[in-house]
C-alpha cells in the first residue's frame, strides 16, 4: 500500500540494509505498518524478478541522494535520517525523503494518465460520470476490488487475505 512504502526504511540506523534482503531463494522487502500493531507490523513481501530489478534499480539510482544525505543531515525531525528511507527524491537543489507520497498516489487529478486513459475510454456515460470513475479509479480502489472478486470466487476471507499479502 502507499503507506507502507512511504514508510520503507530501507536501511536501520546502524546503517545495516534491512529493507530489502535475501531470504532462502527469495529476495524481499521489508515493511511496517503502524496501524496493524507491533506483532503484525512488520510485513515481509516476496519479490519476483521483475519487482526485484526495479528495487535495485531504485537503489542504485539514489546511492548518491543517500550518500549527500548521511554527509548533510537535516535539521528537520522528518528528514534527519532520510537516507534511511527507500523513497527519496532529488533534483539540481535540494534532497529529501518522499512525505508526500500517499497523497500523490490518491490524488484525485485527473492529469494521472491511467485516469485519462479511463475517462477516455468511458464513451458510454456521461461527462459527469465518466469524470467521477475517472477520479475514483486508484491503487486502493483497484486492492478493493480484487479482494471483493476473491472472496466472490472462492468464499475465503483467508485467500482474501493472501491475495492482499496481509
Amino acid at each position: 500500500t502507499p503507506s507502507a512504502l512511504q514508510n520503507w526504511e530501507l536501511f536501520d540506523k546502524n546503517g545495516q540494509m534491512t529493507g530489502y534482503k535475501q531470504v532462502g531463494g527469495s529476495y524481499v522487502i521489508v515493511v511496517n505498518k503502524s496501524r496493524k500493531g507491533a506483532a503484525k507490523a512488520q510485513q515481509d513481501i516476496i519479490l519476483n524478478e521483475y519487482s526485484q530489478s526495479i528495487v535495485k534499480t531504485l537503489i542504485g539510482y539514489t546511492e548518491l541522494a543517500r550518500q549527500y544525505l548521511k554527509a548533510n543531515p537535516s535539521t528537520d525531525e522528518y528528514q534527519e535520517n532520510a537516507w534511511r528511507y527507500m523513497l527519496i527524491k532529488a533534483d539540481l537543489n535540494k534532497v529529501s525523503r518522499c512525505l508526500n507520497f500517499t497523497s500523490n498516489i490518491s490524488s484525485l487529478s485527473i492529469s494521472n494518465d491511467y485516469r485519462m486513459w479511463v475517462y477516455n475510454h468511458s464513451s458510454r456515460m456521461n461527462e459527469d460520470d465518466k469524470l467521477l470513475l475517472s477520479k475514483s479509479v486508484g491503487l486502493r480502489s483497484a486492492r478493493k476490488l480484487r479482494a471483493i472478486r476473491t472472496y466472490i470466487k472462492n468464499h475465503s476471507l483467508q485467500e482474501v487475505a493472501e491475495v492482499l499479502q496481509h
